[in-house]
């Protein structure tokens, strides 16, 4: 009687299971790559993660390449969070995020791919501009992003919506400046511009915005 060699058999396996094996690999490559992007984003709002944003910038700034940041904080949040629960205040974080986004599309779209919005904090927000590189040009996206978010109308319910308003801060990269520094003028900025503003958050001089000093405010830990 012929005995088999049973390596034959398990030597065929490979060529048999090679397309099945090829495929799950795949989809096993888009699943990590679909869960990398997940890691990267903001459970609420879907932008992206302070974290995700700090990696970046640094290595921006490490590479010697000049970036403009706009620091955004929604007015009186706590407000909202107060007088219609932090439900409410988790849409309008939802909506005023999806207003910046929809008008980074529309106002900057050949660089909109190079434009990372992230949740910082709480209700502080914080837009890496791609190929900008001075404060002019910044302050003036700043400019009509703030009054995107201002004339919009934003649901709370079935029956009522609200209006509300952001500040915001621009600050110029600076040569052999690190992520840190970076933000905290970015932040000093938008603090001296809501002083200005007396607290109601409307932008009158965008300039008063650059080269201020002001205490760092630490951003509110994220409820989610």
């Amino acid at each position: 009687t012929e005995v088999k060699d049973p390596t034959k058999k398990r030597a065929r396996l490979p060529e048999k299971y090679s397309g099945l094996a090829k495929k799950l690999f795949e989809k096993n490559q888009n699943l990590i790559e679909v869960l990398k992007i997940q890691s990267n984003r903001d459970s609420l709002t879907g932008v992206y993660r302070r974290e995700f944003l700090l990696k970046l910038l640094s290595n921006k700034l490490m590479g010697g390449e000049s970036v403009a940041l706009i620091m955004i904080d929604v007015d009186n949040f706590k407000e909202v969070n107060d007088k219609f629960g932090h439900r409410t205040g988790d849409m309008l974080l939802i909506n005023i995020t999806n207003t910046l986004n929809n008008h980074i599309r529309m106002n900057r779209k050949e660089v909109r791919e190079l434009d990372i919005l992230a949740r910082y904090g709480g209700d502080e927000f914080i837009l890496l501009l791609g190929g900008v590189k001075d404060k002019k040009t910044a302050a003036k996206i700043a400019e009509k992003l703030r009054i995107a978010v201002s004339e919009s109308k934003f649901n709370i319910d079935a029956n009522q919506t609200i209006s509300k308003s952001v500040s915001m801060g621009v600050a110029v990269s600076r040569m052999g400046e690190n992520a840190d520094n970076l933000i905290e003028r970015a932040d000093m900025a938008l603090y001296e511009g809501k002083s200005h503003d007396g607290g109601d958050g409307h932008e009158r001089d965008l300039g008063k915005r650059f080269n201020v000093g002001a205490r760092r405010r630490v951003p509110e830990s994220k409820s989610h």
